[in-house]
């Protein structure tokens, strides 16, 4: 698979996303152009031709493997095609809109390549940066598969991200939560503390204030069990209020970019594919 870049493509609202291979750079009218195995052939070929018959041939450009016996090898033969039937009159019948998907060496096959209007999806980060799939590791730090579980440990890698810009060596913050407000009590740069007084330690009260209010709204929304969710280890203490350290995690070289900037955590949006909606040819 040299050169080839493992992500995900689908035409959104209409396929996918599925399991592919791009020479990232290769594009076709400003799409992507990728390879797929077999069996996700097979996937792709079931799901145009369910769409065909919610809305009809003319609608959808379907796809299609048909099956031979084994080669001398014993590898798998197949024959995968695409069939774009509205043009079947305007170009003279099958054989004008029937394209064979010819294997490459590694066996993947370029279905729609040319013609579909597939996109490399994306992933969106708790720093809310938007990442294509294939790379694993956002800028600030954190992996795709290491994603916030639930809302507060969001806005803890937010918190934290906060207090990083004034020091950027923050790892973790001595929380107090009292009568259902979140409030920073001590903040750290390992087993040190880090001096939070207005004048003479890196913070000004604007920051950590705005830190606090972070971690309040979401204290607010906070559904039982969401803080050991997200990570809040309770700390015996005399304090009137509970007690939590919580530890922010580790971006590149061990904290955010400089020019990090925490935003607002969206709604997440809705994965539902509207049904019978066509594969359209980009123009």
């Amino acid at each position: 698979m040299q050169d080839l870049t493992a992500t995900r493509v689908s035409i959104p609202g209409v396929i996918g996303p599925y399991d592919a291979y791009v020479h990232l750079g290769d594009q076709w009218n400003g799409f992507a152009r990728p390879l797929f195995a077999l069996d996700t052939v097979r996937e792709i070929a079931a799901h145009t031709q369910i769409l065909a018959d919610e809305g009809g041939c003319n609608s959808v450009v379907t796809a299609h493997v048909i099956d031979g016996d084994p080669d001398s090898e014993g590898m798998p033969r197949a024959v995968v095609l695409t069939v774009n039937w509205q043009f079947w009159d305007q170009d003279g019948g099958a054989s004008k809109v029937t394209t064979v998907a010819e294997s490459t060496a590694e066996g993947l096959y370029p279905v729609g390549g040319s013609s579909w209007t597939w996109e490399i999806e994306t992933w969106t980060c708790a720093c809310q940066e938007s990442n294509p799939w294939h790379l694993a590791v956002c800028h600030c730090g954190q992996p795709r598969d290491r994603q916030p579980a639930v809302p507060l440990e969001a806005a803890t890698w937010t918190a934290g991200a906060t207090l990083r810009r004034l020091a950027p060596g923050t790892t973790a913050a001595l929380v107090e939560l009292l009568d259902g407000h979140a409030r920073i009590v001590g903040v750290f740069a390992g087993e040190t503390e880090i001096d939070t007084a207005d004048d003479t330690g890196p913070f000004d009260c604007e920051t950590l204030g705005e830190a606090d209010e972070i971690l309040r709204l979401a204290t607010d929304e906070a559904a039982p069990g969401d803080l050991d969710a997200a990570g809040w280890v309770p700390v015996e203490t005399e304090h009137a209020g509970r007690l939590f350290r919580v530890t922010f995690p580790a971006g590149e070289h061990g904290r955010y970019p400089l020019d990090y900037m925490p935003r607002p955590i969206p709604a997440p949006r809705s994965s539902q594919k509207p049904p019978g909606v066509p594969i359209q040819r980009a123009v």
